[in-house]
């Protein structure tokens, strides 16, 4: 209780001081006049890094599996009727 009665006291504090209730960093993201497709662009050019190796592990786990269905495949019409 004594906890989220300094928590309180705290952001009540920080908003009579700098006169915002949120941090500048939510302003700045919030307010900018940026079309949504550039935005889109800007979020796809930090991503597409991270997606890469993403999309490798996922081919490899495909390839593997499919090989591997092949030869249980294969093996299981070898086995005499």
């Amino acid at each position: 209780m004594f906890v989220l009665g300094g928590w309180v006291v705290y952001w009540c504090l920080r908003w009579w001081y700098f006169g915002h209730f949120f941090p500048n960093t939510y302003y700045k993201k919030t307010t900018d006049h940026v079309p949504a497709l550039q935005k889109l662009a800007d979020l796809s050019l930090a991503i597409a890094p991270l997606l890469v190796p993403v999309l490798m592990g996922i081919a490899i786990c495909v390839a593997w599996y499919r090989r591997t269905a092949a030869s249980r495949t294969s093996s299981l019409a070898d086995l005499p009727v």
